[in-house]
């Protein structure tokens, strides 16, 4: 009867342990898992970064010509004055 009771309780604490190893592993899958996730979306906030300050002088360039052109350009219309500010000749 012994050997039986001592049978099971080796079944149970393999189970428990393998419950405990699957449940580990587990966690460290997702863990990788979120861990690349992280670095995909830092690379891609880097690039939208790069493209918002891009974009950010493109607006202040824009905004420097126009309001030159509005004070600046003497008797000339905005069209032309701006035409020829954006010229090198």
């Amino acid at each position: 009867m012994s050997h039986v009771i001592n049978t099971i309780a080796v079944g149970v604490k393999v189970r428990t342990l393998s419950f405990n190893m699957l449940k580990e592993v587990t966690q460290m899958l997702m863990l990788e898992k979120a861990q690349l996730q992280k670095s995909k979306l830092d690379e891609k906030r880097k690039y939208i970064h790069a493209w918002r300050n891009v974009s950010s002088m493109i607006f202040d360039a824009t905004v420097a010509m126009i309001l030159i052109c509005l004070h600046g350009g003497g008797n000339h219309d905005f069209a032309s004055c701006c035409y020829h500010s954006l010229s090198w000749t």
